[in-house]
């Protein structure tokens, strides 16, 4: 994630869609890594990027249960970019990411989803997670 004033303007995800399909259908065990704490190559900002990315990510997990994207979206700039390599998804703005997350919401696809981040780092702007 790359973070602007406490807003998310650019994400880059790495998922292993096999491992994901294979866990949530209960044929793979989850890892167990024990989390570990945050750590920063530079000090400023580092609590405040780690606040905006679990925002991101409790306001992404209540999507499905408030059958709205209003109050995610609202974390994210106007020129926000999500890719994704390993999918090849490519959303180049907020107002696509709303089309595609509205969409799914309005056929029910985008179901209950809850993230466990094991490690996360940061350096003020930018944050990595696993």
């Amino acid at each position: 994630f790359k973070r602007i004033g406490g807003r998310i303007v650019h994400q880059i995800d790495y998922v292993d869609y096999d491992a994901a399909k294979r866990q949530v259908s209960g044929s793979e065990a989850l890892p167990s890594i024990a989390p570990e704490g945050a750590g920063s190559r530079r000090g400023g900002g580092k609590e405040r990027a780690l606040r905006t990315v679990a925002e991101f990510y409790r306001r992404y997990e209540a999507m499905p249960v408030l059958s709205s994207t209003a109050h995610y979206l609202e974390l994210l700039t106007e020129h926000y970019s999500l890719e994704d390599p390993t999918g090849r998804i490519l959303y180049d703005s907020r107002a696509r990411i709303q089309k595609v997350l509205n969409a799914a919401l309005a056929l029910r696809e985008f179901g209950d989803f809850h993230w466990d981040i094991d490690r996360q780092v940061t350096d003020g702007e930018w944050v990595a997670l696993e």
